[in-house]
């Protein structure tokens, strides 16, 4: 199944594969998600949340020190890799550019201890 997802200014668009919308939300800067309108049981699924946060990591956090903030054994880092937080020495989440096989940009949204892979598809 193909799902589309619009990302305009302060939320994004869900969209099927026909071009229903089954999800609009705004996006605050701490990850939190306004819900401005959702088909039938999308809201309750849990999918705005997940959305809004891989969203806010990929696009809008970023680390407090240039190219890595560290706390503790924390560390969170914007590099020409991408983003990624560890815990030690274990990848928390990441976030970086890639390119497809077609050749069409790619965003990557990765938390391998969840087993979530998320690929957003730059379409024009």
């Amino acid at each position: 199944n193909t799902l589309a997802l619009r990302i305009d200014g302060e939320g994004y668009t869900l969209l099927d594969a026909s071009g229903i919308t089954l999800l609009r939300a705004d996006i605050m800067q701490d990850g939190g998600y306004d819900i401005l309108s959702s088909v039938g049981a999308v809201e309750k699924t849990g999918l705005p949340e997940y959305l809004s946060l891989w969203l806010t990591r990929m696009f809008l956090l970023y680390p407090a020190e240039q190219p890595c903030s560290y706390k503790l054994i924390s560390s969170f880092c914007n590099d020409e890799r991408g983003k990624t937080t560890r815990v030690g020495p274990f990848l928390n989440w990441a976030a970086r550019s890639e390119e497809s096989e077609s050749g069409r940009k790619l965003r990557v949204y990765e938390q391998p201890f969840w087993g979530v892979k998320l690929n957003l598809e730059l379409i024009r």
